[in-house]
């Protein structure tokens, strides 16, 4: 055997190794989205309950029952859509983006945001606020990771007979007790989870290597295009779940909003 030949049979077997891995990987992922949604999700939302912008029960249902290691917090986030509580499925290959969304000082921080449909990602970068957050892995367990979470302000707080929540979500998953919304894991002043008053924590920011955050630039052209999702006044929006997130995000919320890129966080 020449050593030509030689060097193109060790490519091949090193591919063929390569695409093994990421089809076990890929058949992994799905195994769990479908332990997911046959054994936990009716725990989530019991009695077919509506999961309209309901991302914050997802994250704390898998905290609290499915991330028994580092790996799987960071899978079983990847199925839902922070903003409109809609499943995200592993088998669809274009079910993330690259988003920039603004810390507590109003500067970016980049990852990759996995959603249903890309007008969450407008929501997301408009609306929400990212805190990196030393999370123990499992519970109780004495090791901890630092996560970028998603946070809004907890509408339960702010709840009036004119600060009120929208009528499309389920009363019976967005329920308040002592103004705090149940079921949910917020931050504290101290970017600590708990179940006390805080930032309500809807999802996770995933990190990305340096040279991916000109992706950014995907999903900027298509919230400032077509129908300028970044610039449209919140009571103009007329697309579904997502427009009733911005609804929540907004009840307790005092950043003043121009509809404009000012509304971006800062380089």
């Amino acid at each position: 055997m020449t050593i030509d030949l030689l060097l193109l049979v060790i490519i091949l077997i090193i591919m063929f190794l390569k695409t093994n891995n990421l089809n076990n990987y890929s058949d992994y992922k799905l195994s769990l989205f479908n332990n997911l949604m046959s054994n936990h999700y009716d725990k989530i939302f019991p009695n077919n309950a509506n999961r309209n912008a309901a991302g914050f029960r997802f994250f704390k249902y898998i905290y609290d029952n499915l991330a028994t290691s580092e790996e799987l917090f960071d899978t079983y986030n990847q199925f839902y859509c922070a903003v409109s509580g809609s499943i995200v499925s592993p088998e669809n290959p274009n079910n993330f983006s690259v988003l920039k969304v603004s810390k507590s000082n109003n500067k970016c921080i980049f990852g990759k945001y996995y959603r249903c449909c890309v007008p969450c990602n407008c929501d997301i970068m408009k609306y929400a606020q990212v805190t990196k957050t030393k999370l123990e892995i499992p519970k109780n367990s004495g090791k901890f990771f630092y996560k970028n979470l998603i946070t809004i302000g907890d509408p339960c707080e702010t709840l009036s007979s004119t600060n009120k929540l929208p009528n499309e979500v389920d009363q019976n998953v967005f329920k308040c007790i002592n103004n705090k919304l149940d079921k949910g894991y917020r931050l504290d002043k101290n970017g600590r989870l708990t179940e006390e008053a805080g930032r309500l924590v809807i999802g996770v920011l995933y990190p990305i290597k340096e040279n991916e955050k000109i992706l950014v630039d995907e999903s900027l052209e298509i919230c400032t295009t077509g129908t300028k999702r970044l610039y449209s006044d919140p009571d103009n929006l007329q697309y579904g779940m997502g427009d009733i997130f911005v609804k929540i995000a907004l009840m307790n919320n005092k950043k003043k909003y121009t509809n404009s890129d000012d509304d971006l966080c800062e380089l």
